[in-house]
């Protein structure tokens, strides 16, 4: 675990992961990049939008091996938003929960197909080959950034757009690409897991769960 100081309020900020570079600072907001052995703050981040996430930052679950949540990305379309959890195993690998509509979707990046087309090329139902698997376009949407905490693997500011496209593989394999703005491409592999599958811990307390 490093150990550094917040460079905007001095709060002391620790990153769990030796691959995340990226942190919003939970006492000031202030979005901060690690370079070296020091932190840079580039810009204050928006508050959270109420939902009813029973997560937070040091939840745990299990899927194979134990993990924590580490950060997350709330992330809006013109329907509503969903929340993107950074997750870190007990043997340092690094995944993304996402929780949408009652639906809770664990993926891992992925090598990015070399003829996978540009977002301006994608249609419902188009087949898509990641790896072994032929995949099916469900849905495209524009999304944008509307909230980060927690540590991160990339800058996330608030407003920054991108398009998301989800795709399917029988009833419980997905995939998801992310194209941004500025012209990255990402590509992640998972599946759907029922709630109890994950033998959450340390979740908020919501009343009426």
């Amino acid at each position: 675990m490093k150990r550094f100081t917040c460079p905007s309020c001095g709060a002391a900020i620790e990153f769990q992961s030796s691959m995340t570079i990226y942190m919003v600072c939970k006492y000031c907001r202030s979005t901060l990049v690690r370079k070296d052995l020091s932190l840079e703050s580039i810009g204050k981040m928006a508050e959270l939008k109420n939902d009813m996430t029973p997560f937070q930052i040091g939840s745990f679950g299990h899927f194979k091996d134990n993990f924590v949540f580490i950060g997350r990305v709330q992330i809006s379309w013109a329907d509503g938003f969903w929340n993107e959890w950074y997750i870190r195993f007990d043997d340092g690998k690094e995944a993304w929960l996402a929780e949408a509509q009652g639906s809770y979707m664990i993926s891992f990046a992925a090598d990015i197909p070399k003829t996978l087309p540009k977002a301006t090329e994608l249609s419902p139902e188009m087949p898509i080959q990641i790896g072994s698997i032929l995949y099916q376009v469900d849905d495209i949407k524009d999304v944008t950034y509307a909230f980060a905490e927690g540590e991160l693997p990339f800058s996330a500011p608030q407003g920054f757009k991108g398009v998301s496209v989800d795709l399917s593989h029988g009833e419980n394999y997905f995939a998801s690409i992310s194209y941004t703005e500025s012209g990255d491409v990402d590509v992640f592999v998972g599946q759907y897991l029922e709630f109890e599958k994950f033998q959450f811990k340390n979740l908020r307390q919501i009343d009426g769960w």
